[in-house]
């Protein structure tokens, strides 16, 4: 609680946005806000990358298998080909990028910044990119304007199999369209039998 704080002059957070922080409450109490971007745009583009290939790989259930005395062969698949979808483009979102398309992806771009002398990097709408991606990584600004921005029709037209990856703010997708989307389908109901007994002579 900002006001069990009486000392506390500066609230300074690494990397960019404020989506964590109550910023009316701390201005009413006179504490400063501020941030530091790029600084960590680099850590967040690996951070991205290792969980598109931890996906890929499904390294986190062939690990636990593995320390069960299993030794699952379970299928993955190369991230070479795949689509990697960004939605923004700062220095997080280029970062990425430039990996994505180190690693063969095919990286499609939505933003309102768009840098067309990146032959690497192919940008589209916004629609687009969540419709075509493999791997969808956020990296846009979690503000009032972006709120939920990944809601359940985006979700809807999202491929069955595509992963959803959010380094950038809780905010921007709808927590509650998400756990409806992940939830398994019910199974459907067994078919019906019917005997029946001819009682007739």
């Amino acid at each position: 609680m900002l006001t069990d704080t009486p000392r506390l002059k500066v609230l300074a957070r690494s990397g960019v946005g404020y989506d964590s922080i109550d910023v009316p409450a701390a201005t009413a109490l006179g504490i400063r806000v501020c941030n530091a971007p790029g600084t960590n745009h680099h850590s967040v583009a690996e951070l991205t990358i290792g969980l598109v290939i931890m996906a890929a790989r499904r390294l986190a259930e062939v690990t636990a298998a593995v320390q069960q005395g299993r030794w699952p062969r379970g299928a993955g698949h190369e991230l070479h080909g795949s689509t990697l979808g960004i939605i923004g483009y700062g220095p997080s979102g280029r970062a990425t990028a430039q990996i994505g398309a180190a690693l063969g992806m095919t990286v499609q771009v939505s933003t309102s910044h768009p840098d067309t002398d990146d032959p690497a990097v192919h940008f589209t709408d916004l629609d687009t990119v969540i419709r075509n991606a493999d791997y969808l990584s956020l990296h846009t600004r979690a503000d009032h304007s972006t709120r939920r921005l990944i809601d359940g029709p985006r979700l809807q037209t999202m491929k069955p199999t595509a992963v959803l990856i959010n380094t950038a703010g809780g905010s921007l997708v709808d927590e509650d369209a998400l756990a409806k989307a992940l939830a398994p389908a019910p199974s459907p109901a067994p078919p019906s039998t019917f005997s029946s007994t001819n009682l007739c002579p």
